[in-house]
This record gives structure tokens, C-alpha cells and sequence, in this order.
């Protein structure tokens, strides 16, 4: 049984024009996309899916696709991801506002960001 919970998704493009993209798809669906430049979120009642363009945030260079996911426990979510066969390819950290990360990598090209902010 996993002890952490993830709240919010994140897909991370390279380009304005592709958030642009999928958000457009996204409403041609009829999900309620809000955000402009570069960064919009599709909410539900029990998740928030972010899509930005990668310059907005601090990712290392690590090619493929990255999935953030905003847990309670990064330390604890990095442990689980290792013994189910990911590396760890950035330690947890704290930063000076408080908040955790860490990135796992799966051999299929996908990096996942696994972080906590102080600010919930």
C-alpha cells in the first residue's frame, strides 16, 4: 500500500505553441483549460494537470518526457520508485523556501519529478 498521495500532474513542452496545442484539444473536449503563455491548468475535483513549456522550470537535461508529481513525502515517494526499479537520478533536496524534490528515470526515456511544496 503506497503511503504518499499525488495531487497534481504536470506535462512539460518545449514550446508555447504546444501548450497552446494540446490546451486547445483539451477544450475541443470540453475540460475547463485556464492559464495563457506558456502555462494552463485543467482542474477536477481531485487533481490539477499543469502544462508548461520546459523553461519555466529548473529540469535536468535528461531528454524524454518529464512527469512531475506533487506528493506528501518525496523522501518516502523516491524510496518506493527506486524499489520498483527506477533510478534516482537527483537525491531529494530541499530548497531554501522549504520545498523537496527528487527525479527518478525509467529506462523508457521517462523522468519523473517527484516534489512537495511548503506552500499547500
Amino acid at each position: 500500500m503506497p503511503i504518499t498521495s499525488v495531487r497534481a500532474l504536470s506535462l512539460i513542452l518545449q514550446t508555447n505553441a504546444e501548450v497552446d496545442q494540446v490546451a486547445d484539444l483539451l477544450r475541443a473536449l470540453g475540460l475547463e483549460v485556464v492559464g495563457e503563455d506558456g502555462y494552463v491548468e485543467v482542474t477536477g475535483p481531485s487533481i490539477t494537470l499543469s502544462i508548461m513549456r520546459g523553461a519555466m522550470v529548473d529540469v535536468p537535461s535528461l531528454g524524454g518526457v518529464l512527469l512531475q508529481l506533487d506528493v506528501d513525502d518525496v523522501v518516502t515517494a523516491a524510496r518506493i520508485g527506486r524499489d520498483a526499479g527506477a533510478s534516482v537520478v537527483r537525491e531529494p533536496t530541499t530548497d531554501e523556501a522549504g520545498n523537496q524534490s527528487a527525479f527518478l528515470q525509467l529506462s523508457v526515456g521517462l523522468t519523473i519529478e517527484l516534489m512537495s511544496s511548503t506552500g499547500r
